[in-house]
């Protein structure tokens, strides 16, 4: 009834569109998972002392992201995508779980080992699950940077809320809501997807042009720490930060879809670079605040640098996947790895 009205024809078309309910369901598993990570970590985190804070977050990381060239290649291999994801969920069930039990509060005192196995098996369901997801949404849209951009965005958003709601009745509740998820993917049973054509570039040429893409993703991280360390860190401009870095990498993929990729990296590139100017010569006027966040031109250009520069993230999917046809996995695997060299360097 509600698609039959005339000002409704553009959003039920939308939403009618098997492509975009995939997506759409994707995107909010990605929320739903890195969410119940965060809550799950952190739960752990407030019952133990900082040494096993910093081992179990490092743990989880480098299965969570170091993993994913090896796990996205599983998933590239596999002819029932259901079966990734239903693992992906187990695991993530059990790590979660397990991070509960591993608490000091909790009825036993475990070792430092149960607390490492259980972030473990959360890096590992959610290492399959982004090679999944990233895979689901390049094959579903024809590798659309609109698509790939709405994907990635809501995992940020997802991690700053369990990070800073966490508690039992949120991982609970997450825990819930990402098997509905994946119970409404898995009845969608097997993916539909247009055929693609394999690479006509040369081997040589393809690992040179990944190794300069994944270079990039370094130093995109690395420059979005940078302009972060400019905001002090409470409950509000963690969320803050992490709604500027989601509409970023959404906006970046229906940028460039409109006036092309190539203009849409060079101004991003642009503004960062005015952005970084601005924060180089410190700016220190203030013109109100944006919740927690004293809105001076310093911290202007830092919330307009984040944006700008997580604006390319779903051009650097886009062109890893034109690299690798039919690896989707393997490409969004492999950009995910280069995320480690930065959090590294972070801690040190």
């Amino acid at each position: 009834m509600l698609c039959r009205l005339e000002g409704n024809k553009y959003f039920c078309r939308a939403f009618m569109n098997p492509i975009h309910r995939s997506v759409l369901i994707c995107s909010v598993l990605h929320l739903l998972v890195d969410g119940m990570c965060g809550c799950a970590l952190y739960l752990m985190a407030s019952d133990c002392g900082a040494a096993d804070i910093l081992s179990v977050f490092v743990v989880y990381n480098l299965w969570a992201f170091l993993s994913q060239p090896l796990t996205g290649s599983v998933a590239d291999r596999t002819e029932r995508q259901g079966t990734i994801l239903l693992s992906s969920a187990a695991l993530l069930t059990v790590g979660a779980l397990g991070c509960l039990a591993a608490g000091k509060n909790a009825a036993w005192a475990p070792s430092g080992w149960f607390m490492a196995v259980s972030a473990t098996l959360m890096g590992m369901g959610n290492s399959l699950f982004h090679v999944w997801g990233g895979r689901a949404v390049a094959l579903q849209s024809d590798n659309d940077m609109r698509s790939l951009g709405v994907f990635v965005s809501t995992g940020a958003l997802g991690l700053a809320a369990g990070m800073v709601l966490c508690s039992l009745a949120l991982l609970f509740g997450l825990q819930a809501a990402v098997w509905v998820g994946v119970w409404m993917m898995y009845s969608r049973g097997k993916c539909e997807a247009r055929e693609r054509e394999t690479s006509a570039v040369g081997l040589p040429l393809v690992s040179l042009l990944l190794l300069a893409i994944m270079s990039f993703v370094m130093f995109r991280s690395y420059v979005g720490g940078v302009f972060a360390e400019g905001i002090e860190r409470t409950d509000r401009s963690i969320m803050i930060l992490a709604a500027v870095t989601m509409f970023g990498k959404m906006a970046g993929g229906f940028i460039s879809k409109a006036i092309g990729w190539v203009p849409a990296a060079l101004l991003s590139l642009l503004v960062v670079a005015v952005c970084a100017y601005i924060i180089m010569i410190g700016g220190a006027d203030t013109c109100g605040s944006l919740g927690s966040i004293p809105l001076g031109a310093t911290n202007v250009a830092v919330i307009g640098g984040i944006f700008a520069i997580n604006c390319t993230m779903p051009i650097t999917l886009y062109l890893a996947n034109r690299l690798l046809p039919r690896r989707e996995g393997l490409a969004f695997g492999l950009l995910a790895a280069a995320l480690i060299p930065p959090y590294l360097i972070a801690l040190t």
